[in-house]
């Protein structure tokens, strides 16, 4: 079997899979953005160990566990209907995300004084620490990209940003190639030029602006901004993955996805375009 045809087959199950669960109902939501958010913590937490682990320093697979279980709790806040319930700790978000927070800190602190050479205790702690944070509070924001609504309409504003960062790496990769010749960012992707930037940038514009209203009932001005925001935000959300990908020696953040890599060289732009996505329509749409 080639690699195209792979790559197209964990496509096609990957968007049935996904999809089929934000549609279902808003459980099975909610366990698909959770499961997506705690494997990406996983892969990250992977990479750090795998960076900086050696004879010196023996860290198994445990560490990675531990954030993706982690990160897997700091989404039971946003579980349906469970902050409705008084009586639970979860009802108090900031509560349970200072609980795990600290049991965050504590752990790869101490996981770090254990197993870890003192040369890279630090930098292996504090990435740590950070791939928790980004993933467990930062990127928790796409929760906040979907309505409580039943099927499709319920995902109408993830679908808008799902779509717009589609457009622009599309519209990069193509403008790129055509008329591509200033390097955007040299040092760390020396495929990403200003042109493409530019192109991208473009036809998220013009994406914004034709479903915006039928998916989010806003505006062409307000539609026009979300295109610009995603269009930066999907770029500066790919370089901030591939920065981390050349500092651990990594080409792809594993092989959950047959053919295409990991959760992070997939969803990247998403997790880090989340929440400026999610504050700008809070702003626009009140």
């Amino acid at each position: 079997m080639s690699n195209l045809t792979v790559r197209l087959i964990s496509a096609a199950a990957m968007i049935v899979i996904i999809y089929g669960c934000l549609v279902v109902s808003q459980v099975s939501r909610w366990v698909a953005i959770a499961m997506l958010l705690a494997l990406a913590a996983w892969e990250f937490a992977r990479m750090v160990t795998n960076k900086f682990k050696g004879p010196a320093s023996p860290v198994g697979p445990a560490p990675a566990w531990f954030a993706g279980a982690l990160v897997f709790a700091y989404a039971v806040p946003h579980f349906p209907g469970l902050m409705d319930d008084s009586v639970s700790m979860a009802a108090s978000p900031m509560a349970w995300i200072w609980g795990l927070s600290i049991l965050a800190v504590l752990g790869f602190t101490l996981i770090g004084f254990r197993k870890l050479d003192i040369g890279v205790m630090a930098p292996w702690i504090y990435l740590q620490i950070f791939g928790c944070g980004y993933f467990g509070v930062y990127a928790s924001a796409l929760f906040g990209l979907m309505d409580p609504l039943p099927g499709w309409r319920g995902i109408f504003p993830l679908l808008m940003v799902q779509v717009a960062i589609a457009a622009a790496d599309s519209g990069a990769y193509f403008t790129g190639r055509k008329f591509g010749k200033r390097k955007l960012a040299p040092s760390i992707s020396s495929g990403k030029t200003m042109e493409g930037a530019y192109g991208g940038a473009a036809l998220t514009l013009l994406t914004t602006a034709l479903l915006g209203p039928k998916l989010l009932h806003t505006g062409l001005l307000a539609n026009l901004g979300l295109g610009i925001a995603m269009a930066g935000s999907a770029i500066v959300g790919d370089l901030f993955i591939s920065i981390l990908k050349r500092y651990t020696g990594t080409k792809d953040s594993s092989q959950l996805i047959p053919g295409h890599g990991g959760i992070l060289d997939r969803f990247d732009a998403l997790i880090f375009s989340a929440p400026v996505a999610v504050f700008y329509l809070q702003l626009v749409r009140g």
